[in-house]
């Protein structure tokens, strides 16, 4: 894979099954925040939008697990629509 500046990046695997982003869970709650934020914003914005509004997420994926999905969708919300 390329970076936009053409260098090459790849993904860390081992941190990424660690950090649990990649997660169903995960997954679920992102999709879950991302209709609320088209409720608050809208409709969908701009690549640029979501980037800045997700600098602010700081979350341990470790700490949710399957039937956790809304609890983490909610902390998302709170973190990055707010």
């Amino acid at each position: 894979m390329l970076s936009e500046t053409g260098l090459k990046i790849g993904w860390n695997e081992k941190k990424l099954k660690e950090s649990k982003i990649l997660s169903v869970t995960s997954i679920v709650a992102f999709i879950r925040a991302y209709r609320k934020s088209l409720e608050i914003f809208d409709g969908p914005q701009n690549f640029p939008f979501y980037k800045e509004k997700l600098k602010s997420l700081n979350i341990d994926f470790k700490d949710y697990t399957s039937s956790h999905w809304n609890l983490l969708a909610v902390e998302i919300e709170k973190q990055c629509w707010n």
